[in-house]
């Protein structure tokens, strides 16, 4: 059959199955993946993808937004899925219906969304983001322990994770760390206090190839579950080729020599 297409895109989806094996590997068999989706899954298609994983093993999905969510349940309902971003005031009450496990920043989040489950009749699971360095969304550090003691206290609100994000784990190695030093601070004094939630997760795609030892039940790779390694001066101590295989590639016709 003739090609009509000059140029096209391909997506491998058996690349994109070897590659969340070999991160279920690297992570370990007792730690969750949550598959990160966003941005119609780094654009290879947020359905269709979404539909692979959940044949292949993932756990969770991760995404921006609720049309997002949306998409992935008109595919498969049950998983759980988190919203990395924040919810806006008038998607609270829409998350809470859709089952969509938001981030929690602050105190005044954490209460619109117990007002919304109380209105509609359920518990809702939100997961608590520190920002230990990457300065875009989170409770700072030195207020993480009041805020979850704080929604500890709420109705219809049950904290089920816990989570920070590197900022530049690909570059910084000593910022990295520092990082890493101040969420380990955090869970150690929320398990002194057996309040630590019991989702926790740090370790993005950069963090799974130069931080492995900060990973702790749950990781959340993106560019790396699509075969892509996060770009940086710090050298991999594995060799990525013979694991992971870019699951994307362009191609086109050649018309004139």
């Amino acid at each position: 059959m003739s090609v009509l297409y000059r140029c096209w895109a391909e997506v491998d989806l058996a690349a994109l199955r070897g590659n969340l094996a070999w991160i279920r590997h690297r992570a370990g068999t007792d730690v969750r993946v949550l598959a990160v989706v966003k941005a119609d899954a780094y654009g290879h298609g947020l359905k269709q993808i979404a539909g692979l994983l959940m044949q292949s093993g993932a756990d969770m999905f991760g995404v921006a937004n609720l049309s997002e969510a949306e998409s992935i349940r008109s595919v498969g309902r049950g998983w759980p899925i988190l919203m990395l971003g924040a919810c806006l005031p008038h998607e609270v009450e829409q998350a809470e219906r859709d089952d969509v496990m938001p981030t929690i920043s602050s105190l005044d989040e954490a209460k619109a969304f117990a007002r919304a489950a109380k209105k509609i009749g359920k518990t809702v699971s939100v997961h608590v983001k520190v920002d230990t360095g990457m300065s875009r969304l989170g409770v700072e550090q030195g207020r993480a322990l009041e805020l979850i003691i704080a929604m500890s206290r709420l109705k219809n609100v049950r904290c089920e994770g816990i989570y920070t994000h590197y900022s530049s784990a690909e570059d910084e190695q000593d910022f990295s760390r520092r990082q890493a030093a101040q969420f380990e601070e955090i869970i150690t004094s929320l398990r002194g206090l057996k309040m630590c939630p019991p989702v926790i997760h740090a370790n993005n795609s950069a963090a799974l190839l130069h931080e492995p030892s900060t990973i702790y039940n749950l990781v959340r790779p993106g560019l790396l579950m699509y075969g892509i390694s996060p770009p940086g001066v710090r050298e991999v101590a594995i060799s990525l080729p013979r694991n992971v295989r870019p699951t994307l590639a362009f191609k086109c016709r050649v018309s004139f020599v």
